[in-house]
């Protein structure tokens, strides 16, 4: 709101506070309305940092106008957590991507936590809720982050706006770094309290909460101290009203606010809270029960849900482009020490020159020229950008160009990047490729681009060297001669990125369908795509690995945004459209034909192109000739047990194996053996559900018993299949996995431990 017109009400309720109730209801609505609104606007495109002075710009911000939730902006979380333990704090609820649960509702976000059977227990799904987050589609390391919520105030609602690192899980927690923007609850507080918290790692400490050795927190809660200065208690409950929740952060220190009002003010140590100088990405969600909860009512049914007005973040866009080795590019510039020479690490000489004229400079008057020498016998040689320690976190790519002239037979060299300065020897730390690249040619200059997120196994933020390592022949040795550099930045990563289909048409019959995206600009990251079929559409999860590919699988039926199908039909055409990195959108297609019958070796009629061992819908055919061609189910001596008719909570029927002994530790498995050699040669993919532990192993093997056997077992983690409900995952296997297909005769499915596990819908395609 302008200051003029906070002004004009307060005048106007001082001439009216004594009138009668009346005009003063009128007036509280009045003033309620303009102050707080419906949640239909937007938001200032910048605002001043009121500690430090500074203009902060509007850099990116959600202010839930749409009819849904924006999947560009979020992905939604679901299940139990990565542990299936309610999320590492024993809550109740089950994280649902239903409408139910997560919508958007006259310019709010609305997350409703839900018990909709009125018997309501923990992690048994009958109360369910919401969690989004910003990975992999927006992160910050600064600036002021705000929300404008509303929070539910029922007994054991735990509601948070909170911020986790980047790089996890691949760093775990709390190595990655938590800032809990606000925390509200009721278990060892009240919900006219809010909270704000900061959780890193410190190996130097004894701290051990949560049994995390090493976790550091702020405030420490056995400090009163701490814990009075670093809340906000207000005269009523936060649930009356919304409130605006933020906090200001820098690399000096964060400070947390409510409604303007500063409560809480952390320095950060870079020395030991490095943590909280990185990318962190943006989280929402309404947790029931748990460790800061009270247990919620176990009757209902009831509902509570958190109203978010808005999402916006301020600061200071990072530059576009830094020169390293550059004379255009000198407004910002990424500073290195020095050029170090391989011979320094007891390598081949590399004798680098910063001031050449032997060729065309690219630009400006010098070239870097690196002579390669290869005159000591030893096994790598080349030079080295030597930083110290610098970020070059906050660009995309690294550009650079390469002229060749002066290297006969040259065919390729590897790009190093390092956030060490040791470990010369053996080049430990990311290593591409020329030869993967594909460069801008100039007369006798190619010029190349490296997305920085494909070298994510390297700290960027501290980043230590730099270099040009190893320059070989096409047949791999590698050889002496001079290579020319010029033009050396980093900038915005400008790769396109692709979406499109596996095929270029499926069949009206078709069961699935699969996706593959393209974004180097991108990295590891968790994303989606929308597929339309010309009137529906649904949202798929892709995730993207380090190189920035990624696939997903569509099925083809009666559309459910839930269960990722859509309806397709002759002649129509299906849509694939992704937002890339760099905010483009690109798309991909594939055309629908008619119906055709898939010819996959033993799915007996009807045929539908499936290969099905075990199935939750008894009118599902199960395949092979005479309903099967194996001889036997087996537990390959572990001395696991079989209930084939267990009723499960979610999947009816399922197969329950219980682990035994025999292998001198508990192990439970299922194993289909004696099928006819090469059964599987002809499938691409084993699918089936899994529930009852963290990791599954896959067996497929000739079933011999002598060292002569073949076989390959891998292990899968439920972290990588896909989340179903009440701790389920699909498991869609990629047949390319075990590479004996032709002699194959057995496959299992087992886990070491003594957990009981759930099998079911156990198929080939």
């Amino acid at each position: 709101m302008k200051n003029n017109q906070a002004k004009f009400l307060l005048q106007l309720l001082a001439l009216l506070k004594n009138r009668c109730n009346q005009s003063w209801l009128f007036l509280s609505v009045l003033i309620s309305v303009a102050l707080f609104g419906c949640g239909t606007g937007s938001g200032p495109t910048s605002i001043t940092d009121p500690t430090t002075g500074k203009t902060l710009n509007l850099i990116w911000a959600d202010e839930f106008n749409g009819a849904a939730l924006d999947a560009n902006k979020w992905n939604v979380e679901t299940g139990y957590g990565p542990n299936n333990d309610g999320w590492g704090n024993s809550e109740w609820q089950l994280y649902s991507n239903s409408g139910n649960n997560i919508k958007v509702d006259n310019g709010n976000l609305v997350i409703t936590a839900r018990c909709d059977s009125g018997n309501c227990g923990s992690q048994n799904g009958s109360v369910t809720s919401g969690k989004i987050n910003t990975k992999g589609k927006f992160a910050t390391k600064s600036g002021t982050i705000q929300a404008r919520i509303k929070i539910p105030d029922g007994r054991g609602m735990w509601s948070a706006f909170w911020m986790l690192g980047a790089n996890y899980p691949a760093v775990e927690w709390p190595k990655c770094g938590e800032i809990d923007i606000f925390e509200a609850y009721d278990k060892y507080s009240t919900y006219n309290t809010v909270h704000t918290t900061l959780h890193w790692f410190d190996s130097t400490t004894s701290n051990n909460m949560y049994g995390t050795s090493g976790h550091q927190q702020y405030p420490d809660f056995t400090s009163p101290t701490e814990s009075k200065n670093s809340i906000k208690t207000l005269p009523q409950s936060l649930g009356n009203d919304y409130h605006v929740y933020e906090i200001s952060w820098n690399a000096d220190r964060i400070i947390g606010r409510i409604d303007g009002a500063e409560y809480f003010r952390k320095t950060i140590d870079p020395t030991k809270m490095e943590e909280f100088l990185k990318d962190c990405y943006l989280i929402l969600n309404l947790a029931v029960g748990g460790t800061l909860a009270n247990d919620p009512p176990t009757t209902g049914p009831w509902t509570q849900s958190m109203y978010v007005d808005y999402v916006r973040v301020y600061g200071s866009p990072p530059p576009t482009e830094a020169g390293l080795f550059s004379e255009a590019k000198t407004d910002a510039a990424v500073s290195y020490a020095s050029i170090k020479n391989s011979a320094e690490w007891s390598g081949d000489s590399a004798i680098p020159n910063q001031t050449s004229t032997d060729v065309t400079p690219k630009e400006g008057k010098y070239v870097l020229s690196v002579q390669y020498l290869n005159d000591k016998g030893k096994s790598w040689n080349g030079v080295f950008f030597d930083f110290g320690s610098v970020s070059v976190a906050e660009f995309g790519s690294y550009f650079f160009s390469v002229d060749t002239s002066g290297f006969p037979n040259f065919k390729d060299i590897q790009i190093e990047f390092k956030d060490s300065p040791t470990a010369i020897a053996g080049f430990a730390g990311s290593v591409v490729k020329l030869s993967s690249l594909t460069p801008a040619l100039s007369g006798n200059w190619a010029t190349y681009q490296i997305p920085l997120k494909s070298v994510a196994a390297q700290d960027l933020s501290k980043l230590a060297l730099l270099g040009y390592v190893n320059p070989e022949n096409a047949s791999g040795t590698r050889i002496p001669g001079t290579l020319y550099f010029d033009d050396l930045y980093f900038g915005v990563c400008t790769v396109p990125a692709t979406v499109k289909f596996a095929a270029a048409s499926y069949a009206a019959n078709a069961k699935k369908a699969t996706v593959s995206v393209s974004d180097p600009c991108a990295g590891a990251a968790p994303t989606s795509v929308k597929v339309r079929n010309g009137t529906d559409q649904i949202f798929i999860n892709v995730t993207l690995n380090s190189s920035g590919s990624g696939t997903a699988t569509v099925n083809l039926g009666a559309t459910d945004d839930i269960t990722d199908t859509i309806l397709i039909s002759s002649g129509a055409t299906l849509t694939a459209s992704y937002t890339g990195a760099s905010s483009a959108v690109v798309t991909g297609s594939t055309a629908i034909t008619a119906p055709v019958v898939s010819v996959v070796v033993g799915d007996v009629a009807p045929k539908d192109g499936f290969v099905y061992l075990y199935a939750t819908n008894p009118a599902t055919v199960i395949d092979f000739v005479g309903a099967r061609d194996y001889t036997v189910i087996d537990n390959w001596g572990s001395g696991s047990t079989y209930n084939f008719a267990y009723a499960d909570a979610v999947y009816n029927p399922v197969v329950a194996i219980t682990p035994g002994g025999g292998w001198g530790v508990n192990a439970g498995v299922l194993a289909y053996t004696g099928f006819t050699p090469g059964f599987a040669d002809t499938y691409s993919t084993l699918h089936f559900k899994y529930k009852g532990a963290t990791q599954v192993t896959v067996n497929f093997s000739n079933s011999g018993t002598g060292l002569a056997e073949i076989k390959k077992e891998n292990i899968y983690l439920a972290s990588s299949a896909k989340a179903l409900n009440n701790g389920w995952y699909q498991f869609d296997i990629n047949m390319t996995d075990f590479p004996n297909t032709t002699v194959y005769k057995a496959f299992g499915i087992f886990n070491i431990g003594s957990t009981t596990l759930y099998v079911t819908d156990i198929y080939f395609d």
